[in-house]
Parts: C-alpha cells; structure tokens; sequence
C-alpha cells in the first residue's frame, strides 16, 4: 500500500503574518514540518531541520501548533515562535494521510 500525503511551502513571514490561515490548514498532531534554507535561485532549498507536530498551543494569544524535534531535545516548541526565528526560511509542511 502505498501512503499518501499532501504539501504546503510558506515563508516563516507568510506564517507570523497569517497563523490563523496556517492553524486552519489540514495539518494535525503527527504530521511532519521541515524548514529548509532558499536555494541559489531563490526558490526551496534543502530542508535543514525537521520537527513532528506533537500538540496545540498558545503564543502571543494565537492558537498555533507545538512542535517536537531531537536536534535540541526540544518538545512543544511554538511553531509561530520558530517561524518568527526563520523569517526567511520556507517550511514545508507534510500532511500525512
């Protein structure tokens, strides 16, 4: 069988500016976000770093997603806090199904 799954690619801006088109997006607890750097042209380059969404949360008063990751041992970590952190970085994110 094979899986099947979905992808969105926005700016760490596009999401501070518009968390709640993000947070409205059919991505759930389980599903994968990486960040990746742009690539010489401009457009998506490599992902450089990959979380898991673990949870829902609070930041700055806007519902958002938590995230998890090893590289830090961090868990819970607001998605709107690394994308404020990432501004210019894309995140793609991996709806699995």
């Amino acid at each position: 069988m094979v899986k099947k799954y979905q992808t969105e690619t926005v700016t760490g801006k596009f999401i501070t500016e518009h968390p709640d088109i993000i947070f409205n997006a059919p991505t759930y607890k389980g599903d994968i976000i990486q960040i990746a750097g742009k690539s010489f042209w401009g457009g998506v380059g490599s992902a450089k770093h990959t979380m898991i969404i673990t949870n829902y949360g609070v930041y700055k008063g806007q519902i958002n997603y938590q995230l998890s990751y090893h590289s830090a041992d961090t868990s819970d970590k607001n998605l709107l806090e690394m994308a404020e952190t990432h501004p210019n970085d894309y995140f793609i994110f991996y709806s699995i199904n």
